[in-house]
């Protein structure tokens, strides 16, 4: 069966992960080649993969956390790219989050959109995220 959302063409796509914890901070990691500018974890769509696989590898490979991928937020064209994000459900949280972008960190809605090279597309993800009427 087709799944609609394996990619298969030469499309850029990349895939976005909201992690919250209990006090409504965001995870974010620091962007690559900076490390004052920070983002959601995720990244690029391999040819064949579907977004779920994407966005799971993205994110532990980012910050070593094994996360279910839940539901869908927001999507846009950012530079080029077809940028997707979903909710994702922590299935096991490593004790020291680390990974292959640099540094990994709690932050408010306010400082990642001030620190975000991306603070348009992270503010309409936070307005669909708690009010899809948006």
């Amino acid at each position: 069966m087709f799944d609609r959302f394996k990619k298969i063409s030469s499309i850029n796509e990349a895939v976005l992960g909201l992690i919250q914890n209990d006090i409504g901070e965001i995870l974010v990691v620091a962007r690559r080649g900076t490390k004052d500018m920070w983002g959601f974890p995720g990244g690029k769509v391999e040819f064949g993969e579907d977004h779920e696989g994407a966005l799971r590898r993205e994110v532990y490979e980012e910050t070593g956390i094994i996360v279910s991928v839940g539901e869908y937020i927001y999507s846009n064209e950012v530079s080029g790219t077809i940028v997707t994000t979903y909710r994702v459900i922590v299935d096991l949280m490593p004790e020291d989050l680390c990974g292959d972008a640099g540094p990994v960190k709690w932050v408010t809605w306010g400082e990642l959109i001030e620190r975000s090279a991306f603070a348009e597309y992270n503010t309409a993800v936070r307005c669909y995220a708690y009010d899809p009427s948006c």
